[in-house]
């Protein structure tokens, strides 16, 4: 859901309680008020930041549930923070960052034959892993190299001026490189589009590879080249998170139904987070279904502090085509229920941006909280870690399995 979106504010804040604050001192305290008035366990978050919405709450979000072992779901963040695992080390995502784009610019220019390129770029950590990237393909076999970057100041929007990115780009102008690289949020790239116009840097002879969030500038000329997500919708990443949490979750009770006894999760921000990570027992769970919207990557993995007994061999695919049809099968060791294990339907589920569940024994309750997606479940609490440098967890399992 995005919190922009007032026109539902106050239904869902009559339906799920309240609007997460976009103080990130005060988005900390609302999840450590929620630890504390949950008369279930937390076992999930699942939370939405869209590009451009203010605040820095998720990072707030994500350092509080780390300390704690707690997975948080990003299903909008786009920023390369969140790939560092060493302070966001239970963060999942279903979206890429950004930086990821670098890539992409790399297999272009090798396409293309160019040699020299200009970066323009913004100062934050997002660039600083493109430039990293860049700087590391040059030197590993692609045949290019950065004749000049040019930092752009994006801390201060208002306080921009045109006269300023046309000094910035004269020296870009009379260089010999045509070749520009641009990775900057929307407006700054506007601004960066109407100095090379008035430059004559849109000519034919010039060639621009810019970013996803500048593709969206309103003077973006013709003939730029960008990259897009394909499956933005909010809601089909929301779904796909619950799916994959669910999924997981009747594995385990399917599985080794005794590995609930061991699951621990917090209680209040009071508790001790090494106790709860010295009772912890790592689950793995390998979906044998990924992405078939194909949202992500291939294979989904998660990780739980728990038990597990049964293991077997099973198909996995592991490479799907366009059309989501397994092409490419192998033989993996997943956790696996009991053979004489009768399959039953545990969830009754309704879908919105999320779903309400009813286990038969187990009081599990979904609660949405506009930019924060909280699960209750009186019995359960899972964890899941990711193994990854990054993570794309994107499943769209059926509800009722």
């Amino acid at each position: 859901m995005n919190f922009h979106d007032s026109s539902n504010v106050n239904k869902y804040e009559q339906d799920y309680g309240q609007v997460l604050a976009l103080n990130a001192l005060k988005a900390t305290n609302q999840v450590c008020d929620l630890f504390n008035s949950s008369d279930g366990r937390i076992f999930a978050l699942i939370i939405s930041h869209p590009n451009g919405a203010p605040g820095s709450a998720p990072l707030s979000v994500s350092f509080t549930c780390a300390f704690y072992h707690l997975p948080v779901i990003g299903v909008s963040a786009r920023h390369s923070i969140f790939s560092d695992k060493y302070s966001h080390g239970s963060f999942l995502r279903t979206v890429p960052p950004f930086s990821n784009e670098a890539a992409i610019w790399v297999d272009l220019i090798k396409i293309f034959g160019w040699r020299e390129v200009c970066v323009i770029h913004s100062d934050d950590y997002d660039a600083k892993k493109v430039l990293s990237y860049l700087e590391s393909a040059s030197q590993k076999g692609v045949d290019f190299k950065i004749t000049r970057q040019v930092t752009i100041n994006t801390d201060e929007e208002d306080a921009a001026q045109m006269k300023d990115f046309i000094s910035l780009l004269q020296p870009v102008k009379n260089e010999q490189t045509r070749v520009i690289l641009l990775f900057l949020r929307r407006k700054f790239a506007e601004y960066v589009f109407l100095a090379a116009r008035k430059l004559g840097m849109l000519e034919a002879e010039w060639a621009w590879i810019v970013t996803e969030q500048a593709l969206d500038a309103s003077n973006i000329p013709n003939g730029v080249i960008g990259v897009r997500l394909l499956q933005v919708s909010e809601v089909d990443h929301v779904a796909d998170a619950v799916r994959i949490a669910t999924q997981s979750i009747l594995h385990l009770v399917r599985s080794d139904y005794d590995a609930m006894k061991h699951l621990h999760s917090v209680k209040a921000c009071s508790d001790n987070p090494s106790e709860i990570q010295s009772k912890s027992k790592l689950f793995e769970w390998l979906s044998d279904e990924p992405h078939p919207t194909l949202l992500s990557i291939n294979l989904s993995k998660l990780v739980w502090p728990g038990n597990s007994i049964v293991k077997r061999q099973q198909l996995v695919c592991i490479q799907r085509a366009n059309d989501g049809k397994c092409q490419k099968t192998e033989k993996r060791l997943v956790h696996a229920a009991p053979i004489s294990f009768k399959k039953k339907t545990h969830l009754k589920s309704i879908y919105l941006l999320l779903i309400r569940k009813l286990f038969k024994s187990i009081n599990l309750q979904l609660t949405l909280i506009k930019t924060i997606h909280l699960v209750h479940c009186s019995l359960l609490i899972f964890q899941l870690m990711n193994n990854l440098e990054d993570i794309n967890y994107i499943s769209n399992l059926p509800f009722n399995n």
